[in-house]
């Protein structure tokens, strides 16, 4: 009697689900495609979408404390804010800098593990889902 499992592969392969799930079920199921996509989407949920939404926190925060840094130059040419005042501003900003480069970095790797996993980029993956339930109604 064969195995269920089978060798070990992937999860996905581009858009076509491997494993347990894909044998049991007959060719063209849209089971197999719900399960495919619910896949999908979770690893989305998992792993692109939270660094993404850090990206854009850390963008906001570099947004703000140039806005701050901006004021506290006024400031200190207005004779306002001290030189230990402005140099504290410019550590943070150089500290937001160096978060977003981070972030933008923890974004690329996320997207490029759910390529390597899922078979497919997120935007991708989300067009094939639209077009799908577009064509189940």
């Amino acid at each position: 009697m064969p195995s269920c499992f089978g060798a070990l592969r992937p999860l996905v392969a581009g858009f076509v689900l491997s494993g347990l799930a894909f044998d049991r079920a007959p060719a063209g199921s849209l089971q197999a495609c719900a399960v495919r996509d619910d896949v999908a989407c979770e690893a989305s949920r998992a792993a692109v979408v939270p660094s993404g939404a850090l990206l854009a926190l850390q963008r906001d925060n570099l947004k703000q404390l140039t806005a701050i840094r901006r004021e506290t130059r006024r400031r200190l040419l207005a004779g306002e804010a001290s030189s230990t005042d402005m140099a504290e501003v410019e550590a943070r900003l150089a500290a937001a800098r160096s978060s977003l480069y981070a972030a933008q970095a923890q974004y690329a790797a996320a997207k490029a593990r759910y390529l390597a996993i899922i078979g497919a980029s997120p935007a991708e993956v989300a067009r094939t889902r639209t077009h799908a339930r577009a064509n189940r109604r």
